[in-house]
């Protein structure tokens, strides 16, 4: 299964470039029997904001990029939601 996955970090996307954005790959998802889309926004963002921190540790290594430690604690909830996606050997 193909899986894209996108995160809106502490960065603040127009609202109408969010639009597009998402509609493209939502596009992408429909014509796609192997593409599942998560929106993984929730993982640094709450209903008011978005953070470049957690617990006092930088998660950006800059405006849109996630560094190592970004990336570990996005991966860490991507796969305590969805363990089909977790360690593989």
């Amino acid at each position: 299964m193909l899986v894209s996955i996108y995160a809106l970090g502490w960065f603040v996307l127009l609202a109408d470039e969010y639009s597009v954005y998402d509609r493209n790959l939502q596009a992408v998802e429909r014509s796609h029997a192997n593409v599942t889309l998560l929106n993984e926004s929730n993982h640094l963002c709450d209903s008011e904001s978005c953070s470049m921190a957690r617990n006092l540790r930088i998660l950006y290594r800059d405006r849109n990029h996630l560094n190592l430690i970004g990336s570990r604690c996005v991966a860490a909830k991507i796969v305590a939601d969805h363990p089909e996606l977790g360690h593989r050997e």
